[in-house]
């Protein structure tokens, strides 16, 4: 019951719908969010990907910081104060996991494709 905010897609036509469900999560005085299908579920897509990014990119920091005797801690903590970069899933530990995360960066990926555009995966 504390989202940071709350994300609301539907189909022109069926604004009625996204009302009552905005209705609903208005009491709890976050963000609503209102876009069409498509975008809100590439807002959930690119957030869930973004935040299995971060920790993917801790975890690799760790493992520069075991090799060179930095403390992959106070690394993460100086990075998170900046607040372009922020504090959260900056923990280094076994990877991420759940139901959602790799779910999520999985489906990225293959709705990138079927539409035609091809991650890189290089630097450009």
């Amino acid at each position: 019951m504390e989202p940071d905010r709350v994300l609301i897609g539907t189909d022109a036509g069926n604004e009625w719908a996204g009302d009552a469900v905005a209705a609903l999560y208005e009491p709890l005085g976050v963000p609503i969010v209102r876009t069409d299908l498509s975008s809100s579920e590439m807002v959930k897509l690119a957030s869930n990907a973004f935040l299995a990014t971060k920790i993917s990119f801790i975890n690799e920091i760790a493992n520069v910081c075991e090799e060179t005797g930095a403390d992959v801690v106070e690394v993460a903590r100086g990075m998170g104060l900046d607040d372009r970069i922020g504090p959260k899933f900056l923990q280094a530990g076994i990877g991420f996991g759940g139901s959602c995360f790799p779910k999520d960066v999985n489906a990225l990926k293959q709705l990138a494709g079927n539409s035609g555009y091809h991650f890189c995966g290089g630097s450009g």
